[in-house]
C-alpha cells in the first residue's frame, strides 16, 4: 500500500496547486472568528439607568436623573443604582416639590431604561433590555456559540471522515451565510440566541475541516507554516471586526449583516476547493483521487505514472469479489444443542458468523 506522503514527493509537496488552494482555505478559516468573537460586539452593555418617561436619553448628570435614581458614595465616587428608581411622578415636570424630600421606597425600572449610546448604538442588550435581574440572558448569548463549537466538531468530525472533507466545507459555508444574514434580521431574542448557536456549530465545522484538508494536501514540512499564516490571518480579521463594528456605529444588526455578507463572497469557493486526494485514496475512490493528483502535477509542472494505483484497485477488486461471493456454510462445532450451527463466509476481513 503506498504512504500518500511519497505520492505528494512525486507530484511536489507545496507547489501551485496547493499555494492556490491553501489560499482559499486560510482565508475561510480566518472569517470564522467573525463568529467566534462576534458576540462581544453584539452584547454589548454600557452605563444605564430606569426610564421613567418614552423618548427619554442618556443623560450623565441630569436634574431628572437626580431627581429619580438612586445613588449612593463608594470610595469617594458617586455609584448611581441602575436596577431601581424612586416611587416618584415626573410626568408634569420635575421640580423640588416633586423630587424632595425623597422617599425611601423605590421601584424596579417598570419602564425599561436609557442606555449611554456614545459608543454603541444599539446592541441586542439595548434592544431586549438584558439588563439587571435579566442579565443572564446577556452572557447566554455568548455562551451558546462555544455550546454549538462543541456539537459542531463532534458531528461535523465524523461526517467529513464519512462523506468527505469538500461536501460538509460546501454545505456548512452555505449554511452560514443564510443564518448570519438571517440572524441579523432577528425579531425576537430567541432567534437571535438560535441563530448565534448554529453560527457556533457551521463556523467551527469549517475552521476544523478546512485546517484538516490543509494539511492533508500539502508535505509534513508545510503544514505548521499554514496553520500559523491561518492563525495570523484571524487575528488581523478580528482587528478588521472592530473597525466593522465601529463604521456601523455599534448597531448589532448592521454589523451581523456585514458579516454574513462577508461570508458570502467565499460562496464561489464551492466550485474552487477539491476533495482531499488523502480522503479519496483511504477510502479507495482511486479514480477520483487519480483525476485531482493529475490537475496538481499539471500546475505543479510534475509528472505522475497512470498506474500508480492499479495494484490497489486488483486488490480492491479482489476483496469485493470475495466479499460478494457465494456463502459457503460449514458445521464448525455442536454445543450441546441442535440450535448452534455456526456459518461462516470465506475472507477474513469481510467475514462474519451466524449463529443459528
Amino acid at each position: 500500500m503506498k504512504q500518500f506522503r511519497d505520492i505528494l514527493e512525486t507530484v511536489g509537496s507545496f507547489g501551485r496547486f496547493q499555494k492556490f488552494q491553501c489560499f482559499f482555505m486560510i482565508g475561510l478559516c480566518s472569517v470564522t472568528i467573525l463568529h467566534q468573537l462576534g458576540n462581544t460586539f453584539y452584547s454589548a452593555s454600557s452605563n444605564h439607568y430606569c426610564k421613567v418617561y418614552n423618548n427619554q436619553t442618556f443623560i450623565n448628570n441630569s436634574t431628572i436623573k437626580n431627581c429619580t435614581i438612586p445613588y449612593t458614595i463608594a470610595d469617594d465616587e458617586l455609584v448611581w443604582d441602575s436596577c431601581t428608581r424612586y416611587d416618584v411622578n415626573v410626568s408634569q415636570g420635575v421640580s423640588a416639590d416633586v423630587c424632595f424630600p425623597r422617599s425611601n421606597y423605590t421601584l424596579r425600572c417598570d419602564h425599561g431604561w436609557v442606555y449611554d449610546k456614545m459608543w454603541y448604538e444599539n446592541t441586542v442588550v439595548f434592544e431586549y433590555n438584558l439588563v439587571c435581574e435579566d442579565d443572564w440572558m446577556k452572557q447566554l448569548s455568548k455562551s451558546v456559540v462555544p455550546l454549538g463549537n462543541i456539537i459542531g466538531v463532534g458531528i461535523f468530525g465524523q461526517l467529513s471522515d464519512i462523506y468527505g472533507r469538500r461536501p460538509i466545507i460546501n454545505s456548512n459555508l452555505v449554511l452560514t451565510v443564510v443564518v448570519s444574514i438571517g440572524t441579523a434580521f432577528s425579531p425576537t431574542y430567541a432567534v437571535f440566541v438560535i441563530g448565534q448557536f448554529f453560527l457556533g456549530v457551521f463556523s467551527i465545522s469549517i475552521l476544523i475541516t478546512c485546517t484538516v484538508l490543509m494539511s492533508e494536501m500539502v508535505g509534513d514540512a508545510y503544514r505548521p507554516m499554514c496553520v500559523i499564516v491561518a492563525s495570523i490571518l484571524c487575528c488581523i480579521v478580528y482587528m478588521l471586526l472592530g473597525v466593522v463594528a465601529w463604521l456601523c456605529n455599534g448597531d448589532w444588526r448592521y454589523t451581523q449583516l456585514v458579516v454574513g455578507l462577508w461570508w458570502a463572497v467565499f460562496i464561489p469557493l464551492v466550485f474552487i476547493v477539491t476533495e482531499s486526494p488523502m480522503w479519496l485514496m483511504q477510502n479507495h475512490k482511486y479514480d477520483k483521487c487519480m483525476k485531482i493528483l493529475k490537475r496538481m502535477a499539471k500546475l505543479n509542472k510534475t509528472t505522475i505514472p497512470d498506474n500508480l494505483f492499479d495494484e490497489e484497485k486488483r486488490k480492491s477488486l479482489k476483496l469485493s469479489s470475495k466479499a460478494n461471493g457465494p456463502k459457503v456454510c460449514t458445521r464448525k462445532s455442536w454445543k450441546g444443542s441442535e440450535n448452534s450451527l455456526e456459518t461462516t463466509i470465506p475472507g477474513h476481513r469481510y467475514g462474519f458468523m451466524w449463529h443459528i
